[in-house]
Parts: C-alpha cells; sequence; structure tokens
C-alpha cells in the first residue's frame, strides 16, 4: 500500500505498463513458436495472427 498520492498514480502506472508488456510478450511468443513448429514440422506457415 501506498500512502502519498503521486506513489499511488506511479503504482498503478507501473501495473499498467507490467500488464501491457506482458501480454505483447505474450504474443511475441506465441508468433515465434507457432513459426518454430511450423518450421521443424515441415507444416504450413500459419501465424497466430489472422
Amino acid at each position: 500500500m501506498t500512502k502519498l498520492p503521486e506513489t499511488s498514480i506511479t503504482s498503478i502506472a507501473i501495473t499498467f505498463l507490467v500488464v501491457n508488456l506482458s501480454k505483447l510478450l505474450r504474443q511475441f511468443l506465441s508468433l515465434f513458436l507457432s513459426l518454430f513448429t511450423n518450421n521443424r514440422t515441415g507444416g504450413t506457415h500459419q501465424t497466430a495472427f489472422h
């Protein structure tokens, strides 16, 4: 828990930053793994994004 208003705002901003970075990392890893597994198995080129 934070006591100063500025500290609370910073804490909330950092939380949003971490959540957004986590989503971006999940998308990147999903794309990377789908490309990696398709190349290793000789499958067609499909990505996680349509």
